[in-house]
């Protein structure tokens, strides 16, 4: 195995592992640890680092994180879930970060539609302690960082 090989699947196993803990957490708990998110910041960095975006990423990440700021303040976002989201948009590559937010909301819609059924087949209130919106924002962070790290 050479280097070229070891990085990206380095990246990959950490990125995944982080994944299923935020997932883990966020649904359980509707929290996303600060280690967890800086964890996953420093393994991007060092990844958009290694291939060279680093600082077209960094620009993006924050100019992203700006706008989830906003949303923030507005009530319509998480603290934990901008964090998540700009510990992966790090290490995405800048041209496919639209998609990865496209992803993001779509796979959202997606939870919200399924806990909703959930909640009228059970009459139950599942929308009661928020939306665990750290799931859809991991696995795509996952896909598309993933796809950065082997496209090189």
């Amino acid at each position: 195995m050479t280097v070229d090989t070891i990085f990206p699947i380095s990246f990959i196993v950490v990125n995944l592992t982080c994944t299923i803990k935020a997932c883990i957490s966020d649904y359980k708990s509707r929290t996303i640890s600060n280690s967890l998110c800086k964890t996953l910041f420093v393994i991007n960095s060092i990844a958009a680092c290694y291939y060279d975006y680093v600082f077209q990423s960094a620009t993006t990440t924050f100019a992203i994180f700006s706008i989830l700021i906003l949303m923030w303040l507005v009530g319509c976002f998480g603290a934990g879930d901008i964090k998540l989201l700009c510990a992966f948009t790090i290490g995405i590559k800048p041209d496919i970060t639209i998609a990865c937010l496209v992803m993001v909301g779509l796979l959202g819609g997606v939870q919200v539609t399924i806990m909703y059924l959930v909640g009228v087949a059970s009459s139950k209130k599942v929308f009661e302690k928020g939306i665990p919106y750290g799931i859809p924002i991991s696995m795509s962070g996952l896909v598309f960082s993933t796809l950065s790290f082997l496209s090189f």
